[in-house]
């Protein structure tokens, strides 16, 4: 490149999966996307619809519509809808020819499992893995050893979700099993916010006419060198009543088979965990990869890092600076030499940059060039 030259984003061109039309009649938005890809070379996205909190009325986080399935046979470039179903959506992931989507009962009621044998066409009727009130979006697992690891956002003592006394858990699934058995199923002990060191705030944070109680929530299992690790996004309130843009709390996770020993071990420097971000290890290279929005939900970024500590930025991927447009609670994919994105994302027509109005699919080729040579190289 020039010295001068002005690239632009890496993903900023993009193809509809969902529109609405009149987001200010249709009166709904979307969570974040799940995104995979089957053997037979089919994309499949799912998405919940929410009904759209509009200022001044009561709000209901619990109101959904339904969770819809789409598809692409064509690499992304055309999608259509599939299955509509009655439940929150979680986790989308293939296993032995399999389709299941991890999810949660209307409402953030109990962990629900369903599964396509048909590519998405038809589910089974969702099975009840566990009673309880959880929550999550599309986030990262891991599998290793016949197991899948995640985690799960569990409400508080008080019933209550990203406030205060917030709680999450993670997730166990033996994969030589049927899945829909809900034996086949493990969850930790719930683990309460451990509270934020009042030197990360940076300053007063609260006044008793404004309460804040700092959360966490949307935890991405990582396999990180030293073992999985959970890393969360944290809601934290510094000084002058701004958001802590780029501090994450870490959670350990022993698993021996029988008992999942889950514990907080720190809180680290990453960027953009302010937001809901994503966190992939390619296989190929070992290196891990971030996706996540800086500053605001209109700029989303990439980072890599070798050793899920330390982040490098790879470049932009969306930028939209003026409101309400946006790309955030994305879902990466690596996909060969490429690295997919589903994004929950606002048009110029949206309500604002959080209740968006599309699903969008975007597509980075060459995403392992992206990495910076940190190795210096002498004569």
């Amino acid at each position: 490149m020039a010295e001068g030259e002005v690239t632009s984003p890496l993903a900023q061109e993009f193809v509809v999966i969902n529109r609405t039309e009149d987001p200010e009649k249709e009166n709904h938005r979307t969570d974040g996307p799940t995104l995979v890809r089957l053997p037979s070379g089919r994309l499949v996205v799912s998405y919940v619809l929410f009904h759209l909190h509009r200022r001044g009325q009561t709000h209901d986080p619990m109101k959904i519509l339904d969770t819809r399935v789409k598809v692409s046979d064509d690499d992304g470039a055309t999608w259509r809808e599939v299955a509509v179903l009655p439940h929150e959506l979680g986790l989308l992931f293939a296993h032995q020819g399999r389709l299941h989507l991890l999810g949660v009962e209307a409402g953030r009621g109990g962990l629900v499992i369903t599964v396509s044998d048909d590519e998405g066409a038809t589910w089974t009727p969702p099975r009840l893995l566990r009673q309880g009130r959880f929550w999550n979006t599309s986030t990262a697992m891991v599998i290793r050893n016949n197991t899948l690891s995640w985690c799960i956002g569990v409400a508080s003592v008080q019933d209550r979700f990203n406030n205060e006394g917030s709680r999450t858990a993670a997730l166990a699934a033996d994969l030589t099993r049927n899945l829909t058995d809900p034996d086949a199923w493990r969850i930790s002990d719930y683990l309460t916010y451990p509270g934020t060191p009042p030197l990360l705030r940076g300053g007063p944070h609260e006044t008793p006419e404004e309460p804040y109680h700092d959360h966490w929530l949307e935890g991405n299992v990582v396999d990180a060198p030293d073992g999985l690790q959970v890393f969360w996004r944290a809601r934290i309130r510094g000084g002058g009543g701004q958001m802590v843009p780029a501090i994450a709390p870490v959670c350990d996770l022993e698993d021996d088979g029988t008992t999942l020993r889950y514990r907080f071990r720190q809180f680290v420097a990453l960027p953009g965990a302010w937001c809901k971000f994503h966190i992939l290890r390619d296989d190929v290279t070992g290196r891990y990869w971030l996706t996540s929005n800086l500053g605001h939900r209109g700029v989303l970024a990439l980072h890599s890092s070798s050793d899920a500590r330390t982040w490098f930025p790879a470049g932009y991927l969306v930028v939209w600076p003026e409101n309400p447009r946006s790309a955030n609670y994305v879902t990466p994919l690596i996909d060969g030499d490429d690295l997919l994105i589903a994004s929950r994302t606002s048009s110029p027509k949206a309500v604002s940059r959080h209740d968006n109005d599309m699903i969008t699919f975007h597509r980075v080729r060459g995403f392992r060039s992206l990495a910076l040579d940190i190795h210096p190289r002498y004569e």
